[in-house]
């Protein structure tokens, strides 16, 4: 069931009571339940004043090249003098997850105890669903839309990826509209998969949800797009490489599919020469999904690294590093971003559809690959 947020794309064309919160949270961490819908105190500085005595923000499963995150966490550490903590920058979604669940069952190591995760939208339902999350809603949760978020606060969308072709042109001669087009003998030994659908990466689950969709118009459609990569390997076209900038530089693969705030950058910085295509059959995006930990280490600092990203300064850092922030449509009406910040985002031609897989729909591709991906598909995708 796809369906195009239109609103959202012609929008972008035209104290003391905080810390029992804390307390809470640690609660829950001992196996009591989290509360539902908490929020900032009404006092910010309360919260603020929490963090910085926790000093310390434990981040897992990015790294500084992500969609400006080098930028946001230098702002928010300069801004309240908290150190970030980066753990683990390969960690896909699903081990991120497994970090709280070792947290709560009292199996992992402190040192690499997450405060705040980032993962695909098919995993984002685990988070409430194994009581992995504490619940918050930041001060601009209202201008969140609806689709980006749970609705009790486990979590909630901070920006979102569309997936495209990036295709190395001064390797690939011949034109290269849509997925199909891969299957033809010009493209043998050159399409590489950014993140590996058999371990639940947001990029290979979109992929095959995108060709999915290409081939049946169902984003859920899991066994159409593991049939299209299957056809892909038997025409030779698939590479069993993780497709990243270096591998499309050095030659490795000459077309990958990866988000389009990459393949921005990767123009702007480390060419070769490239180009971006939006797939006829639709452009597919991801919501990134944030949330805190259930057994976070610094609990207020979470809280504070989440009102930050959402406010109107951390969404306009998103921004900047080519990611649609999930705001966008709030500061547009309010003239909060610039026409020249605008820019920053990849241009889609007029009439292109949007999709957004649901988070069952995302679950059920997920499902699909996690147990037949190397079975049908056979090509493994290393993912570190």
């Amino acid at each position: 069931m796809s369906r195009s947020f239109g609103r959202h794309l012609i929008l972008i064309l035209a104290g003391a009571g905080f810390l029992a919160l804390a307390g809470s949270v640690a609660g829950a961490a001992q196996g009591a339940p989290a509360p539902a819908g908490t929020q900032a105190p009404d006092d910010f500085q309360q919260l603020v004043q929490a963090a910085q005595a926790e000093g310390v923000l434990a981040v897992i499963g990015l790294t500084r090249s992500k969609a400006n995150y080098g930028v946001i966490f230098d702002t928010f550490s300069e801004r309240y003098g908290i150190k970030v903590v980066l753990l683990d920058p390969a960690a896909t979604s699903s081990d991120q997850v497994d970090a709280i669940r070792y947290g709560l069952d009292g199996q992992g190591s402190p040192a690499d105890a997450p405060d705040v995760v980032e993962v695909g939208l098919a995993y984002a339902p685990d988070l409430k669903a194994g009581g992995l999350a504490a619940p918050y809603k930041v001060r601009t949760w209202n201008s969140i839309p609806d689709a980006f978020k749970d609705p009790d606060g486990y979590w909630f969308g901070g920006y979102y990826g569309s997936l495209v072709l990036e295709v190395n042109t001064s390797q690939v001669q011949d034109p290269l509209s849509d997925w199909g087009d891969l299957l033809k003998p010009g493209f043998q030994g050159m399409l590489a998969l950014t993140g590996d659908p058999a371990h639940g990466h947001p990029a290979g689950l979109t992929a095959v949800a995108a060709a999915g969709q290409a081939a049946s118009g169902s984003l859920a459609d899991a066994w159409s797009g593991l049939a299209f990569f299957l056809r892909l390997d038997e025409a030779g076209s698939l590479v069993a490489a993780l497709g990243s900038w270096r591998s499309l530089d050095f030659g490795v693969n000459s077309v990958q599919a990866w988000w389009d705030f990459n393949a921005m950058l990767n123009q702007e910085l480390n060419g070769p020469a490239t180009a971006t295509v939006i797939p006829a059959s639709g452009q597919v995006a991801c919501v990134f999904a944030q949330g805190i930990s259930a057994c976070a280490p610094h609990p207020n600092a979470a809280r504070l690294y989440e009102e930050f990203l959402f406010s109107d300064e951390g969404q306009l850092l998103w921004l900047q590093g080519h990611a649609h922030p999930a705001r966008l449509d709030d500061l547009v009406q309010r003239q909060v971003v610039s026409g020249q910040l605008l820019d920053c985002l990849p241009a889609v031609p007029a009439g292109t559809v949007t999709c957004f897989p649901t988070p069952d729909e995302l679950m059920t591709v997920r499902e699909v690959c996690e147990e037949q991906w190397e079975k049908v598909v056979g090509v493994h995708i290393p993912y570190r």
